[in-house]
């Protein structure tokens, strides 16, 4: 048997009709502040799914993996950034999907 392989990016991992690396910059891009990404679970069994390439992108990126939000002490590291953000050291950005959700462009 023959199977077409496709040919993959090195670098990202995606097929490279599909490949981001061209869009990535160089360097990442530092935001005003941390950028917290809750990411459900389904995504991550999405072959071209994007949100792991954003600490590719953006400096000061954190990928939660869950349905919601964790309870305090689950993540130290977070619960320390929420500690800071109280503090208003930095601002904090927190990115999933909701009813309630913003634009980015209205932030």
């Amino acid at each position: 048997f023959f199977f077409n392989m496709r040919v993959v990016c090195d670098n990202c991992g995606r097929p490279q009709s599909v490949c981001l690396c061209n869009v990535i910059p160089t360097p990442r891009l530092h935001p005003r502040g941390l950028l917290v990404i809750l990411r459900h679970p389904h995504e991550l069994k999405q072959n071209l799914a994007t949100v792991q390439h954003l600490p590719r992108c953006l400096e000061n990126t954190v990928i939660i993996n869950g349905r919601r939000l964790p309870s305090e002490g689950r993540f130290p590291f977070l619960d320390q950034v929420i500690q800071t953000v109280r503090q208003r050291k930095t601002p904090l950005y927190f990115l999933f999907p909701s009813a309630l959700s913003l634009n980015l462009e209205d932030v």
